[in-house]
């Protein structure tokens, strides 16, 4: 192959690639997903068997989700995980600021919860969309 050609290859694959990602509204929201970061603020545990987890939630996306899908690990004081739980975020509220403090209540994995992580799964299963609200919503599952 000429190096022209080379050229003219490694420019338009990506583009195409991109191109066909904006038609596709289960790869759009998926990529959507990625410009995400969460982190936890505080946790207080409750009486009823819960934690009360509060969450700042920030982007650079003009364009945001209704709703992203977290995932929130409960640690014990050797760092093993105790219990971990998909939680969705409602994220209506978001203001031109990017930034949202939220709160959700989990089961808690028992008393010896001595710390939390949160991430957001950039790439889950396909199978698993479902349990994803703002996934099944494209994904027709």
């Amino acid at each position: 192959m000429r190096p022209a050609a080379a050229t003219l290859l490694a420019i338009l694959v990506p583009l195409l690639a991109a191109s066909c990602a904006e038609k596709d509204p289960l790869v759009t929201r998926l990529a959507q997903r990625t410009h995400y970061q969460v982190g936890i603020v505080s946790f207080i545990p409750r009486d009823n068997g819960t934690l009360l987890v509060e969450m700042e939630v920030s982007t650079i996306m003009p364009t945001r989700l209704p709703v992203l899908t977290v995932t929130v690990r409960q640690h014990g004081p050797d760092e093993t995980v105790l219990r971990q739980d998909r939680v969705p975020l409602d994220l209506h509220e978001m203001d031109a600021t990017g930034v949202l403090r939220v709160f959700q209540k989990v089961a808690a994995a028992g008393s010896e919860v001595a710390s939390l992580s949160v991430t957001v799964e950039t790439d889950p299963p396909a199978e698993e969309y479902g349990e994803f609200p703002e996934l099944a919503e494209v994904a027709g599952t």
